[in-house]
């Protein structure tokens, strides 16, 4: 799984525009066995501003983080490349403390198995 392009947000609103901010969080990605793991630290965004769709081999998250008295209004939008080892259809997705946890499984067929070897 790889980063891709940022894009930008455009504000479709009829609304008078105002400003917000882009934000560039880091994230952690991990690999196992049987899993990847992708974890954006994403202050301040709520579930309900929160979107992660997948349409292979790509996983967009986006996100809106509300201002408060010390921090701006900001977007959060980030393109993932799958890797054609993970298993669309069991990805779950966790937000605590600002953390998002992606679960990506792997395939069966692509998970690392021990092979016994028998003796004739």
């Amino acid at each position: 799984m790889t980063p891709s392009t940022v894009e930008t947000p455009r504000n479709t609103s009829t609304e008078r525009a105002t400003h917000v901010a882009e934000f560039r969080p880091a994230v952690d990605i991990y690999e196992t066995t049987r899993n990847y793991w992708s974890l954006p630290t994403l202050p301040r965004v709520t579930p309900n501003s929160l979107k992660l769709e997948v349409n292979h081999p790509e996983m967009k998250i986006e996100g809106r983080a509300v201002a408060s008295d010390t921090q701006p209004e900001y977007v959060y939008t980030r393109t993932f490349h799958l890797d054609s080892s993970v298993d669309v259809s069991k990805i779950e997705a966790n937000l605590s403390e600002g953390v998002l946890q992606v679960h990506l499984p792997k395939s069966e067929p692509y998970r690392v198995r021990r092979i016994e070897v028998k003796t004739a």
